[in-house]
């Protein structure tokens, strides 16, 4: 009788969890993110989110592009990174393209120091679509971090002043604006 239902229960657990939902595997991930990445002018992968229907999947993913582009050059990104992530399994995929402007003065320097920040920060997985607007002086700065589990708001808020002071220390006029991404939403960090 105990094996019955210790049968039964891992029966029904595997048809269970799928419906429920499910993480994707990091090497689903990790594959998506580097069939995305062989596609000529995609600068970076985030939040790529995986539901299954069956046999098949539905993926969702941004890719990070020069702003330069026409954007008959980011439909054509779109569609052939879809089209590529699409022939390694059946389902559907939808790109969702982020022109990332990199040409500000303080670009490179705030890429660094978020990179920093978020590496010793526990909790965060990463960032990305890094924006700086304004002149050199006065500026706003807008960036998505992916976090690892999903946190309370109090946490957020804590390290969302930590990280808005660091800015403040180095770059004195600028403002943040942090949008803190729940872990189903997964980015580079969080495949491996």
């Amino acid at each position: 009788a105990a094996i019955l239902l210790w049968a039964a229960w891992h029966i029904a657990g595997e048809a269970i969890s799928p419906l429920l939902g499910e993480a994707p595997a990091p090497e689903e991930l990790a594959e998506i993110e580097r069939v995305a990445r062989t596609v000529p002018g995609v600068r970076g992968v985030h939040d790529i989110v995986v539901h299954r229907y069956g046999r098949d999947r539905v993926v969702s993913l941004h890719v990070e592009t020069s702003a330069q582009c026409l954007a008959t050059e980011l439909h054509t990104i779109a569609e052939s990174v879809e089209e590529r992530i699409a022939a390694g399994a059946p389902g559907m995929v939808v790109v969702h393209v982020d022109p990332i402007d990199d040409s500000h003065v303080h670009y490179n320097a705030l890429q660094d120091l978020l990179a920093e920040w978020v590496a010793r920060e526990s909790g965060l997985a990463s960032f990305h679509d890094l924006r700086v607007v304004g002149d050199e002086l006065n500026f706003n700065i807008l960036v998505d971090i992916g976090v690892h589990e999903a946190l309370d708001d109090d946490v957020i808020a804590a390290i969302r002043g930590r990280l808005h002071a660091a800015v403040r220390q180095r770059f004195h006029s600028a403002e943040l604006q942090a949008n803190f991404q729940p872990p189903y939403a997964y980015g580079p960090a969080d495949m491996g």
